[in-house]
């Protein structure tokens, strides 16, 4: 009877690790991609959400006041206020939760949050400016950032890194 050639389980099990390796080796930036991608979508998110709030200040919308308020380290809320007189020029003292209204809570996707704390930023009625300028910064857990520039002017800016 003759033999037949063969691969031995040794070998086959060589290839299937070194296949394993370098198949490890290409998914990882792969990852990383997909959570740089998942970061950039959520600040562009949150760009639209305090221009949505710029917009509502700027036009009056509701005769009510605008803004973002940072609920915890991966969520915020476009919040409205009804009177002028609730938001005070001092943007270091934040507005009470009791005297604005939770338009729309907006959770961050898995794995991002806000590395810099902001508590409150509110847009001034009629011209949709603020009282200063903030910058907001998102972090992965790649430690990849973006920074969100919200100008007095009421513009939106991003930045990667």
């Amino acid at each position: 009877m003759r033999k037949l050639p063969a691969f031995t389980l040794v070998e086959i099990l060589v290839v299937v690790a070194i296949l394993g390796i370098i198949s490890l080796a290409a998914a990882t930036p792969l990852i990383q991609s997909g959570n740089n991608q998942k970061l950039r979508a959520n600040a562009e998110i949150l760009a639209d959400n305090f221009r949505r709030a710029h917009v509502f200040s700027r036009e009056l919308k509701n005769h009510k006041v605008w803004g973002i308020v940072n609920l915890s380290p991966s969520e915020y809320a476009l919040v409205s206020a009804s009177a002028v007189s609730e938001i005070v020029a001092d943007v270091r003292t934040p507005i009470p939760p009791s005297t604005y209204t939770i338009e729309q809570n907006i959770p961050l996707d898995n794995g991002i949050v806000f590395s810099s704390g902001f508590t409150q930023i509110w847009f001034i009625q009629g011209s949709g400016e603020t009282y200063a300028q903030y910058n907001i910064d998102l972090i992965n857990q790649n430690q990849v950032r973006m920074r969100l520039t919200v100008l007095q002017s009421g513009v939106i800016e991003i930045f990667a890194g």
